[in-house]
């Protein structure tokens, strides 16, 4: 880069345009004219330095232009190197030649306004002109340089980002996947699982390649379906857990009164009616046997008293009860006369009665050896004494 003083003085190495070159010839005929006693040089030496003039104002303007470009692009790298930490870019050398760029005296020197004196020859215009004119070289050189450095860090900077959003990526499937294997079996809509798989594949794929907004886009949406698995396991979860409980508090209710026949169970027993009144199907529901109930004899009782058909339920085999006003029908056996092949029931199991398919939708214990009013179908068994409605539909 060339380095010139404010005012040039006599000799420069600058080399004139053309259009230059042609003044200074037509300066020097004009010259040896007025020597030879023409009065056409004073003409021509005017209008040669009025040119001068002309370019002299344009070439200060362009050059102080650029000055203006410079500083504004100097602030801006000085910004930005201020606010760029090395944690921040791919490669901290990038930030260390911005820096170096931004505070170079060099490029402040060229920021600085070039206001030289008015010159009064023509000879002293050239010159001027010619250093406001390579000043400006010199400025769009090291403008040229600044503008590289700052797109380094800029590109470092995406860089680093790019990186850093493919390793939270890498995270979030890693944790994904954890939660897809430990959730098999534990929900009870595969689709959830089904769906993580899906965004799973999909955030693999792009694991390695994938720019920032990508890399962000695929963790949001693995995030969420990771978010709707665990959810169904501890939905899952809470189910077990309820129907456990329901189990446990009846049998508790049960121990308590287990010296007391009540309603439901009791009376005679008959081995042969026993054997045949239920049995398991081969068929399977979520890897378990449908539970078949067959074979049940009619009963009808009043509405709200079922007692008349307590008689029909002590011979053994199933029951089926059914309410004189049509609004419920109960399938009953004591549980030691085919009723216990209810135990292994929870809410969701699949149950064949009398050739059509039901699902348990609730299982109810009666504290009191009664059960609360309902309508629809039921089956009824004692747990440990404790009369047992498993509603279905």
């Amino acid at each position: 880069m060339k380095h010139f003083k404010k005012n040039p003085g006599e000799h420069t190495q600058s080399v004139h345009d053309a259009k230059r070159i042609a003044i200074t010839a037509t300066a020097s005929l004009a010259t040896i004219a007025a020597l030879v006693g023409g009065g056409v040089a004073t003409a021509y030496g005017v209008e040669n330095l009025n040119s001068a003039k002309a370019e002299y104002s344009v070439a200060l303007g362009e050059s102080n232009k650029s000055s203006k470009a410079l500083k504004d692009a100097i602030d801006s790298a000085n910004k930005l190197a201020k606010d760029t930490k090395d944690a921040d870019v791919a490669d901290p050398n990038t930030l260390a030649d911005l820096k170096s760029y931004a505070d170079n005296d060099a490029f402040k020197e060229l920021t600085e306004a070039y206001n030289p004196e008015e010159p009064r020859t023509l000879h002293d215009y050239n010159k001027v002109i010619d250093y406001a004119e390579a000043r400006k070289a010199d400025i769009k050189t090291a403008k040229g340089a600044l503008d590289k450095s700052v797109k380094a860090v800029e590109d470092s900077k995406t860089e680093k980002q790019d990186k850093d959003a493919r390793a939270a990526l890498a995270q979030s499937i890693n944790d994904a996947q954890g939660a897809y294997d430990s959730s098999n079996g534990k929900v009870d809509d595969e689709n959830v699982r089904n769906d993580l798989k899906a965004k799973l594949d999909d955030a693999n794929s792009v694991k390695d390649t994938a720019d920032k907004a990508t890399a962000e886009a695929k963790r949001a949406a693995l995030d969420d379906a990771k978010n709707k698995v665990n959810d169904a396991v501890k939905s899952h979860d809470a189910r077990v857990a309820q129907e456990a409980a329901a189990a446990q508090a009846a049998t508790q209710a049960a121990s308590a009164r287990s010296r007391n026949t009540s309603a439901g169970h009791g009376g005679s027993r008959s081995s042969a009616v026993r054997r045949s009144s239920a049995s398991r199907s081969t068929g399977s529901t979520g890897g378990s046997g449908v539970t078949s109930i067959n074979g049940a004899r009619d009963c009808t009782f009043r509405s709200g008293d079922q007692s008349t058909c307590q008689g029909a339920i002590n011979v053994g085999g199933w029951v089926r009860t059914t309410a004189s006003d049509g609004s419920h029908t109960i399938y009953a056996a004591h549980s030691n006369m085919g009723g216990s092949v209810l135990y292994g029931l929870h809410v969701g199991s699949k149950v064949n009665v009398g050739g059509k398919t039901y699902t348990v939708s609730s299982i109810e214990p009666s504290e009191d050896g009664y059960v609360n009013p309902f309508t629809g179908v039921a089956l009824q068994t004692c747990v440990n004494g404790v009369p047992t409605l498993w509603h279905l539909q």
